[in-house]
């Protein structure tokens, strides 16, 4: 799992040790950094760690004009993000 996908993982888990919600909000600071986010979400998203909220997640609909990536964790990706940063 590359650092982008560990960090979408690690904002959405953040989010849910201090508010109790699961979800997150990232935007990459540059064209290039918002193309690989858009790759991590797509990966995690395949992998079953994560539910797009918004519907620029996949290949077919990278929209660089709408760059907030918006997603869930699921439980797969909780129970992934708990034992990656808890243990």
């Amino acid at each position: 799992m590359n650092k982008y996908a560990l960090k979408l993982l690690e904002t959405a888990y953040k989010n849910y040790r201090q508010s109790g919600i699961a979800r997150a909000d990232v935007r990459g600071s540059n064209v290039e950094e918002i193309a690989y986010y858009f790759n991590a979400a797509e990966f995690l998203v395949e992998q079953d760690f994560i539910t797009p909220l918004s519907n620029n997640i996949g290949y077919d609909s990278i929209d660089l004009f709408n760059s907030v990536i918006r997603y869930e964790l699921t439980e797969l990706g909780l129970q992934h993000a708990f034992t990656k940063w808890e243990n």
